[in-house]
Parts: structure tokens; sequence; C-alpha cells
């Protein structure tokens, strides 16, 4: 095991030399251990009792490792542990399955303790059955970058509802989820615990749902930036608040939770049996929240099983804003842009917003939206191969709000200014490389991508 303890001062080092030290004034040196086919530590297993903040886990890539690994220590916010994959001819390493599970659903990775960030990972039950959950977190301030999670039967990445943050960052996750009831991405947190928890996920892929959401989040605050997420079986994005059976009795209404959804393409399949977004609630949890949905690109497709509706305001919600987003049904049919309400009565939602692109013909549009540009082709670049550019000759070149205001004395807290980068790219693993959009004077484009060509 490598050694810990080093002086922590000129006068230590020569007591040291000189005497035996006092363990009373030695403190802990980060460590760094190495896991592979060919290292002392075969397994990730072995070190996870080992771990102390500021410490690296470094694992071989081009090999796969037995799941089932939960890791119990505690990093520090200033100190994280980090598990860090390396590529080996190309290659992340796998880990894969709950070897020695006892019960059905078990997880592949699951952090207990909290500060954490795992990165370079390919995570995958590889046929075990007990393998249900991919990522799973009931700790705080966990993150996963550059990792794919996929093909798990209950949920790809999951946050208990005693959780608090969970960041994703170029993370890929497909065919995961069942029925309606378990997602690709389900992430909640605990409202007595970290009552400032929030979900962040950028420059993510999501594709192929076998079930659920795509994304079904309950915490305190969700922040959804730069992703391409499409083909759920149900709903792409499913913002909710608390539910009230899995908190501390009388929690449950204390935390507000608010979503801000900026510059991702959202994209509904045939085969959906949802919508685009629903905010506000569910079966369970009420959120009060506010809502922004500020240039994301939403396309739906021409036949669908659940129709074409677009957003959904459900049991209760403060505000909901939504400034130079791109509505387009493939074919160019209209779609039903704000469906059928379901807020309770006495309950009285602000709705705001301006310089959407919306078909010719569409439905439900709200009464505040302003300066709503309405046609049958919105001229992108290649919609059949999923290239959602828009040209410069088109309707969406400068055509955006530079001002995106909420609601009077209903500030959405601390938004993003504008949209800063171009989302990750369909059917493309996410690298770490961000396309950052063109600035332009005194204008911005409709939408989650730029017009090319723009300075």
């Amino acid at each position: 095991m490598p050694d810990r303890f080093k002086p922590t001062s000129r006068l230590h080092g020569f007591l040291i030399a000189g005497m035996v030290c006092l363990a009373g004034i030695q403190h802990a040196e980060a460590a760094t251990y190495q896991v592979g086919p060919t290292r002392s530590y075969k397994d990730l297993s072995k070190v996870t009792t080992l771990l102390a903040p500021g410490d690296i886990v470094e694992v071989d890539g081009n090999a796969i490792y037995p799941g089932g690994v939960s890791f119990k220590n505690n990093g520090t916010a200033e100190k994280k542990i980090i598990i860090r994959g390396i590529r080996i001819k190309g290659n992340r390493p796998v880990i894969a399955g709950v070897v020695g599970a006892p019960v059905f659903p078990s997880a592949i990775v699951r952090f207990l303790g909290s500060h954490y960030v795992m990165e370079g990972f390919d995570i995958t039950p590889a046929g075990d059955a007990k393998a249900a959950r991919g990522f799973y977190t009931v700790a705080d301030d966990i993150s996963l970058r550059d990792s794919v999670v996929h093909d798990c039967p209950f949920t790809g990445i999951s946050g208990s509802d005693a959780a608090g943050s969970l960041r994703l960052e170029y993370v890929e996750i497909h065919h995961c989820g069942a029925g309606e009831g378990q997602h690709q991405i389900y992430v909640c947190s605990s409202n007595s615990l970290y009552p400032k928890a929030v979900f962040h996920m950028e420059f993510c892929y999501l594709h192929d749902g076998t079930g659920g959401n795509n994304v079904k989040s309950r915490v305190a605050r969700t922040e959804l930036y730069y992703n391409w997420i499409e083909g759920a079986y149900y709903h792409e994005l499913d913002l909710d608040g608390a539910d009230p059976k899995d908190q501390v009795p009388g929690t449950a209404n204390l935390v507000r939770e608010d979503a801000e959804v900026v510059g991702n393409v959202l994209m509904k399949l045939p085969t959906t049996h949802g919508l685009v977004a629903n905010v506000g609630g569910d079966s369970c949890g009420w959120s009060n929240g506010r809502y922004r949905f500020v240039n994301n690109t939403i396309i739906l497709p021409s036949t669908a099983v659940g129709g074409a509706v677009v957003f959904q305001l459900k049991n209760a919600v403060q505000t909901f804003e939504a400034y130079n987003n791109l509505l387009y049904r493939m074919g160019g049919g209209p779609v039903n842009v704000l469906g059928a309400a379901k807020l309770f009565r006495g309950i009285d939602c602000k709705i705001v917003g301006s310089n959407n692109w919306i078909p010719t013909k569409s439905i439900n549009i709200p009464a505040t939206f302003k300066d709503t540009i309405m046609g049958a082709d919105p001229n992108l670049r290649n919609i059949d191969r999923f290239d959602f550019t828009p040209l410069g000759d088109g309707m969406l070149a400068g055509k955006g709000a530079m001002s995106t205001p909420s609601p009077p004395g209903l500030d959405f807290p601390d938004p993003l200014p504008a949209p800063l980068y171009c989302p990750a790219i369909r059917t493309v693993h996410p690298v770490n490389r961000a396309i950052q959009r063109k600035k332009t004077s005194g204008s911005v484009d409709i939408g989650a991508f730029d017009v090319p060509g723009e300075k």
C-alpha cells in the first residue's frame, strides 16, 4: 500500500531523521492505485476500502471487470476521489454484471460515499439478470464523465431519494428502462439533507430507451444543457416534484423543484407513447416549480402513438418560460404546443415566451407567447440525416430574442444568460470537446445550433 504519511514541515523532517515521529503530527498524502489484469489490484472491489480524499484509481482499459462495486469512503469537496478508466487500444475498461449480488435489482456501480468523479468507463449488465441498475448513487457530489451506460433492464443512471447532487458530462445512455415506470435516467434528492441539490447534465447522448422516460428528475434544481435526447418509450423529459412517501415526513413540499433546459435536441420517434416534456409533477410529487426552455431544437415524428404534444404542465407549476425554441414535425405538420393543462384549480401558472419557431396550423400556442414565427419549413440543412443545422437563408438566423425575462416577481434563479455551446451529435459518442456557439452582434439564432458561416 502506498505510504500516505509525509512530513508537514522542514522541522518535522529533521525530527523524523533524528527520532521516531509521532502519528499526531503527520497528515495523509493522496495515493494512486492501479487496477488491471497485470496490476497488483485485479478489480475495483480490492481498492474501495483503501480510498481517502484526493486519491486516484487508474483502471486499465481493454479489459472486463466484475461489477457490483460499492464506493463507501468519502472524499471531500476540495479533494475528490477520482476513479479513472485508462483507454488501451482505444477501449475503455468495462464494468460488467453484479458478481455475488443477492437480490434484484442490484447496481453495477454504487456510490454510498460522497465527493467522487468517475470517468472513462463502459458500464453494462452483460447479460446478468440481477444487474438491473447501471450507475446508482445514494451520496452527494457525484460526477460521471466520458462513459457509456447501456442495456440495463431497470434504470441506467439513478439517484435515490437520499442522494444529493449528481453531474453527468459526455455520457451516452441507451437501451435502458422497462415499461412506464423504469427509466434511462431517474434522479431524486433528499429535501432534508440536500435542499440545494443539483442534477446537471451536459453534452450527453440519450437514445433507444426500452422503457419509461429518458430523463426523470425530482431533484431540487435540474440543469439540462447541450444534450441530444431522443427515443424515449414515454416522455423525453419528466420533471416532477419530490415523492412525499420517500422524503422525511413534512419535507416534500419544503423545496421547490426547478428546471432549466437550454441548447438541447429533444427528439421523439414514431414509436413513442409520450410527449416531449411533462413538467410540474406526476401521480406522486408536485414541484410548484419554475421551468425555463431556451434555444432548444424540438423534433416530433410525422406519426406517433402518443400524438404530437410538445409540453404538458401538470399538478403545480409557478412559471413556464419558452424562448428561441425550434418546434418542428417531420414532414412539416402542425404540433400541439401546450397539451391539455392538468394544473389543479387555484394554481396560477405564469407563462411567458417569445421568438419560438412553430409550424403553421399548430394548436394550443399560449396567448402570452410573443413574436412567434410560423412557417412550413425552417430550412434545416438535412432533416433526413438528422442534421438540424439552420441555413442562413431560412427563418431562424438572427431571429431569436436577446432578452429572455421571467414573469415579473417570479425570476428563475441564476439562469444561464444564453446558450454557449452546440449540443452533442447524434450517433456519435460524445467526446470531451465542446463546439462553442458563435457570437453575433446583437442577435441570436433560433434553436440549438448556429447558422453556419456567421461571425
